[in-house]
Order: structure tokens, then C-alpha cells, then sequence
């Protein structure tokens, strides 16, 4: 019993610290910020020197069935991300950011009003799809590289889909006057890949070495 009072507040320590706190704070931040045209991109405002809403953007979501799908998949993408490691999630989540929003800017001149968090969503889950497909020790499990192709497929294909209709797969009606915005996934996925990269030179997974920690717990990854 005393060394289980004893590890307690080190187990609280550790839950505080790896906790995937900065996904929970952008989730509800984005819930905070709702419709606010503020902060959407919108070419006209940005040229005028409000360059902050190629940030901010992602944040932004024009209906509730917008938003909805949106905010939970990063919830779900950005916790799982934050969880094998926070610099990784900071690093993919500021890349994916820059890189989708100067993407919409430049490559849609079309577009007037663009927000929301999809296009952080793919690249999150390509993170992912990376650090899986990379990790030794997951390949050393039996079935795992099957498993892992499958999705991968399956990610791609969605995306294919998508560029091709011009309708999300899990979303298709994103409310009146609100359209997906297929290339702003293909820059999403591109910019989850750099991410990765970014990440990958100087980073080191513990799924990468034995799973489990000296304490004989699962450990899903570092706090790099």
C-alpha cells in the first residue's frame, strides 16, 4: 500500500505532463471561435496585412454540420498525435497550418472565404500513417504491415474520391453555401508528410525499441 501511495503522485505527475493537452486547447478553441469571420482566410484581408488568418482559418467553420465533423476528427487525429509525441504534433499542426492556408491563397484565387479544420485533419492522420509505417517494432507484429497498407490505401483512396466528386466521404452535405475544398487536402496530406520529416531527423519513438517501460507499462511513445 505505501509504495502505491508512493507512486501515485508520480503517475499524476507523468498523466499531466503527457496528456494531450495542447490537441484538448485547439479543440476548444475552435469550438470558441465558431463561425467568427475574423478569422477566416479571405485574399482580400490577408493582401491588406492581416496575414494571421492563414492561421487562424483552420479554426473558423461556416455550419454545424461543418464544424461537427471537423472538430471531432482532430480531437481524435490530434490527441492520438499528442500522444506519441508533442513536439511531433507541434511541428505537423504549425507545417500543415502555413502550408495549407498559403496553399488555398495562392493556388484558389477562386476561393473568397475558406476555414476549418479538415485539411489539419488529413494531415494529422498521414502523420500517423507515417510513424506507423515507419515504427520497427510495429512491423515486427504479426499482420501490422497488412494492416497498415490497408489503411494507407483506404486514406488515399478517400482523398482520390474526394478531388474527384468534390464531396467529403464522412461529410457530404457541409451545410448551404459551404463546399469542400479538395486541394486544400492535398495540401493537408503533403504538409502531414513534411511534418513527419521535419520531425523524424531528430526524434526517436519508444515503439520504435521495446514496448514496454522498465515498470513493465505500455509506453506509446516520448515526449520529443
Amino acid at each position: 500500500m505505501a509504495r502505491l501511495i508512493a507512486r501515485s503522485p508520480a503517475r499524476t505527475a507523468t498523466l499531466v505532463r503527457r496528456g494531450p493537452w495542447l490537441a484538448l486547447g485547439l479543440t476548444l478553441l475552435a469550438v470558441g471561435v465558431g463561425s467568427n469571420r475574423v478569422f477566416e482566410l479571405a485574399p482580400r484581408a490577408v493582401v491588406a496585412g492581416e496575414w494571421w488568418r492563414i492561421f487562424t482559418c483552420h479554426l473558423v467553420h461556416f455550419s454545424s454540420a461543418h464544424a461537427v465533423g471537423d472538430i471531432v476528427a482532430f480531437a481524435v487525429w490530434a490527441g492520438l498525435v499528442e500522444a506519441i509525441s508533442r513536439r511531433l504534433f507541434v511541428t505537423v499542426t504549425s507545417v500543415a497550418a502555413f502550408v495549407v492556408g498559403v496553399g488555398v491563397l495562392t493556388s484558389c484565387p477562386a476561393v473568397r472565404h475558406y476555414g476549418g479544420l479538415s485539411a489539419l485533419d488529413v494531415a494529422l492522420a498521414t502523420t500517423l500513417l507515417c510513424v506507423l509505417a515507419t515504427s520497427r517494432w510495429l512491423r515486427r507484429v504479426r499482420g501490422a504491415r497488412f494492416i497498415i497498407a490497408v489503411i494507407a490505401a483506404l486514406h488515399v483512396s478517400k482523398a482520390a474520391y474526394e478531388l474527384a466528386v468534390g464531396k467529403a466521404v464522412l461529410a457530404p452535405d457541409l451545410g448551404a453555401g459551404v463546399t469542400l475544398l479538395p486541394a486544400a487536402h492535398l495540401f493537408g496530406a503533403a504538409a502531414g508528410v513534411l511534418g513527419w520529416l521535419a520531425w523524424w531527423k531528430g526524434a526517436s519513438l519508444a515503439l520504435d525499441s521495446a514496448p514496454l517501460g522498465e515498470d513493465g507499462h505500455l509506453r506509446c511513445g516520448e515526449r520529443l
